[in-house]
């Protein structure tokens, strides 16, 4: 009994490796596409001739306490550099080449880019920075990567299954932000009245069509409202509970995935529901995996095969090395043969050679089976005759690359991976217990370390209740020449009318986020160095120049049954430097 309970325990803190190889995969498509569209906007939130400018930002922010390599230049250069390397440490991630480096590089180069323009930062980028932060301590490279593809065989893990203090890092921190998200709604939208989806929803900057579909059914915005809570709730009890957690984890993991699917399609909320979504894939059990590997088996018939190899010759080495790596070759026998001239495959007693035994190997691989009929393919022909003259060079003896089953991992490396995963785990509590009973539980220099770190994280989405104020923004520029300009959305004959979709006013999300925290008071000196970056950008390429730009918002009061009239509100007035033709 005692030996079942600790081994529930152990499955309930592992990690697939699987699942691990996969989100590798995932975050760094996903650092790739996030630095494609925030490129697009290099200059306005990055340079020094754009929304916040590098000394302005060390005036207003806390960036003192931590660290940004894209401040050290202003230049836009600088800046496309910065993301060039952060795009190249994405793909060394991808491909899983020295794959526990470059998920540093990746974590440093998120929080500098990050920590340069804070202001359009929201709940996503901070799943985002702690994700690859923990997932530094973790074998994400220990399947279906190069460094899976050049390790010695005795540093192969061979077990799926992988258990560490941080893996339970991660699953915690997973589940820290929707048990604290459920805490901080204290509101009696959430708690009592379950109208708090109707007044997410009511919001038309972030609301889709779908989600004004969902307004119509008052009805199943209740039940929405009261199960959003209780789901968030209950996360950490699935992917902790001990007993069965192969069950409790998978209903944990398809419900983060559902439910973030349904916030996406419901509201436009940027990175945050595709991050989330992507991070609970590692939750799955190794019982999952094995399942999915099963299922995909039915649909893609193999051949019973035996592939034969000289260990002691490299270029053949290298090969049975690639099919066990990226191949997927599910129960294939392998044989080492220290005679063998060539690798070779064995079929039904037959002995196949060269380019068909690639066909076959090719043909029982669920990844690569598609590609069979290329290895006749002329361009594919030499390349093959060309390494098998070259094979030569490639024969050396490697008595580390016999196959012991057994892994040996560096014990100062697992020590040290634990330990700092432990210790940043108990900040990580601590300061989200901090958020719920907002007092400071952590003194300097601990606090320091937090945000030095980029540790620091508080899940207030919609909380305690979401906002009740919506409206749409209406930027006026006035020329030296009398013209008025309009510099936001879609011109309109009455600048004050509503726009047909008022989320589609803004360019991406980083704006959306950007200019609502405008909107906010909070944010009252961010707002000259916009209009002033307005002024520049139009005056730059325009003859009629600007004198000055005007801010305003359309603010609607939401109320439970329906909205105000709007009202227009001035944010400011900027009179631009240079207003002479």
């Amino acid at each position: 009994m005692v030996k079942f309970v600790f081994l529930e325990l152990k499955k309930a803190v592992s990690l697939d490796l699987r699942g691990l190889a996969f989100i590798r995969i995932l975050l760094g498509v996903f650092l790739l596409a996030d630095l494609t569209t925030r490129i697009t906007d290099l200059k306005a939130f990055y340079t020094t001739g754009g929304v916040l400018p590098i000394p302005e930002l060390y005036n207003l922010t806390s960036l003192a306490n931590t660290f940004s390599f894209h401040t050290m230049n202003g230049t836009i250069y600088w800046q496309a550099f910065m993301f060039i390397l952060t795009a190249i440490f994405a793909i060394g991630l991808i491909i899983g080449y020295r794959t526990t480096l470059m998920t540093f590089l990746c974590w440093i180069m998120i929080v500098s880019m990050q920590n340069r323009n804070p202001v359009i930062l929201q709940g996503g980028d901070v799943v985002v920075r702690m994700t690859f932060f923990w997932c530094m301590f973790l074998p994400l490279g220990a399947r279906f990567s190069w460094d899976r593809f050049r390790a010695k065989a005795n540093k192969i893990l061979h077990e799926n299954r992988y258990t560490s203090l941080a893996t339970f890092a991660l699953i915690a921190q997973i589940a820290m932000i929707y048990f604290f998200a459920a805490l901080l709604k204290t509101g009696a939208e959430w708690r009592s009245e379950y109208s708090a989806v109707y007044y997410a929803l009511s919001l038309e900057s972030f609301s889709t069509w779908i989600g004004e579909l969902y307004l119509k059914v008052p009805e199943v915005i209740k039940v929405l409202t009261f199960a959003v809570w209780w789901f968030e709730f209950s996360v950490a009890f699935l992917l902790h509970f001990p007993l069965f957690n192969r069950i409790t984890r998978t209903i944990g993991a398809m419900g983060i995935i559902g439910f973030h699917s349904g916030i996406g399609t419901a509201m436009i909320l940027g990175p945050f529901p595709l991050i989330s979504s992507i991070v609970a894939i590692a939750l799955f059990p190794t019982e999952f995996w094995d399942f999915i590997e099963k299922r995909i088996s039915k649909f893609h018939k193999k051949e019973k095969i035996k592939l034969v190899y000289n260990n002691q010759n490299e270029f053949q080495f290298k090969l049975y090395r690639f099919f066990k790596t990226f191949g997927i070759l599910r129960d294939i026998e392998y044989e080492i043969d220290e005679k063998a001239e060539r690798f070779y495959v064995v079929k039904e007693k037959d002995k196949y050679f060269g380019e068909e035994a690639a066909k076959i190997l090719l043909n029982n691989s669920l990844l690569f089976f598609k590609l069979r009929n290329m290895v006749h393919n002329r361009f594919v022909h030499k390349i093959y005759s060309f390494a098998i003259a070259k094979q030569s060079k490639f024969n050396s003896t490697h008595p580390d690359n016999l196959n012991p089953e057994t892994y040996h991992e560096s014990t100062l490396q697992y020590f040290i991976f634990n330990l700092t995963a432990s210790v940043a785990l108990m900040f990580v509590f601590v300061w989200n217990l901090s958020n719920e009973t907002k007092k400071t539980l952590l003194e300097s220099p601990f606090r320091d370390i937090v945000l030095f770190a980029r540790w620091d994280q508080q899940w207030n989405m919609f909380a305690p209740y979401p906002l009740k104020e919506d409206g749409w923004f209406i930027i006026t520029g006035f020329t030296n020449g009398g013209q008025e300009v309009n510099l936001f959305g879609d011109d309109k004959e009455n600048k004050y009318d509503k726009p047909d979709d008022v989320s589609s006013e803004f360019k991406n999300e980083r704006w959306r986020k950007y200019l609502m925290n405008l909107w906010q008071k909070s944010y009252a000196n961010y707002r000259p160095h916009y209009t002033k970056y307005l002024c520049n950008n139009w005056n730059d390429s325009h003859e009629d120049k600007l004198s000055r730009v005007e801010m305003e918002f359309m603010l609607q009061r939401v109320r439970i049954d329906g909205k105000d009239s709007p009202e227009a509100v001035k944010i400011t007035t900027y009179t631009c430097p240079v207003a002479t033709v």
